[in-house]
């Protein structure tokens, strides 16, 4: 089962740069659905597949919604087409919000980590702190300063924010940063893979704090791929199936009518994550963070596979 899209209007665009621009959603009748800081939703483009990205306006305004968008000439083509398509008063289609980098509360001094358009689901979890009075800071890496969306505005919420511009200087020294945080502080990262993997990777060396990255593409998958055959017990549908090579569980469930919702089918979106009630997990999606793998309460059924013979699925 696809995710059900609805019809939005693009109710005001604002180009940055000749490849940066910010547009905002507004409904066509009634409210938007709610949603919290780290959300995304999913935007239709021209050949029906689904492209992510992350809301970065006002988590308590239903009327209007805040995309941030980088044309990447040499990608998929998805957001070209938003770039070409998306002009005030058009129409297109989204999805409602999803949230696995999902800000928590707290009182903690907690860093914010942005490469260029990956500030974007930052911008309301800054908010967030800076309403409660929660100490933050900002490091934020781009190419120019002219790459960087949101910056007046996250320079005005009287946190610390740095700005790393790599025409003028430095880049970010990650380690030092993570360093200086005190036990149980939080560290939020969203930008390309090498500066989230660096996050990840010094975040190790510091257990006693906690450690966030949203990707929205696959990243390189090491460890145990699992097995090749195993046996899946869907335990609340009471179906028993086998899921044998190049098949996802993903492709079994459906196969044997059991509907799930998904949507990227590449452990990105986190759409099709489902429950683990006995077994152990071959993690090969980019969602989950090293200790929820640990903890192995659920798993993305469109990439991962097992590493027991049997698998049971509150699904």
């Amino acid at each position: 089962m696809l995710e059900q899209l609805f019809d939005v209007e693009v109710a005001k665009r604002t180009d940055l740069t000749e490849d940066l621009f910010i547009i905002e959603l507004r409904p066509l009748e009634g409210s938007l659905p709610s949603w919290n800081p780290g959300a995304h939703i999913d935007v239709e483009v021209g050949d029906k597949s689904l492209r992510q990205y992350s809301l970065a306006g006002s988590a308590a305004n239903q009327q209007s919604w805040v995309l941030g968008v980088r044309r990447e000439v040499e990608g998929r083509g998805g957001s070209n087409w938003i770039y070409q398509n998306a002009k005030a008063g058009s129409i297109i289609k989204v999805s409602a919000p999803r949230n696995h980098f999902a800000y928590k509360a707290g009182v903690e001094p907690v860093v914010f980590v942005a490469g260029g358009i990956g500030v974007t689901p930052l911008v309301p979890m800054i908010h967030a702190a800076a309403n409660a009075g929660r100490p933050w800071q900002l490091h934020f890496v781009a190419s120019t300063k002219e790459n960087m969306p949101f910056l007046p505005e996250l320079q005005a919420l009287g946190g610390e924010v740095r700005v790393y511009a790599r025409d003028v200087s430095d880049r970010p020294n990650v380690a030092a940063i993570i360093d200086q945080m005190p036990a149980g502080s939080s560290i939020y990262c969203c930008g390309p893979e090498a500066l989230m993997q660096t996050v990840e990777h010094e975040a190790k060396n510091k257990p006693e704090i906690d450690a966030y990255v949203e990707r929205f593409v696959p990243k390189e998958q090491t460890g145990d791929a699992g097995l090749d055959t195993f046996e899946v017990n869907f335990a609340y549908s009471q179906i028993v199936a086998t899921v044998g090579p190049g098949q996802s569980i993903l492709d079994v469930a459906r196969a044997s009518g059991i509907e799930v919702v998904s949507s990227c089918q590449e452990g990105t979106c986190g759409s099709c994550e489902t429950p683990i009630i006995s077994g152990t997990p071959a993690h090969r999606d980019s969602v989950l963070s090293e200790k929820e793998r640990i903890a192995s309460t659920c798993m993305m059924i469109c990439v991962s596979r097992s590493c027991t013979p049997t698998l049971e699925l509150d699904l």
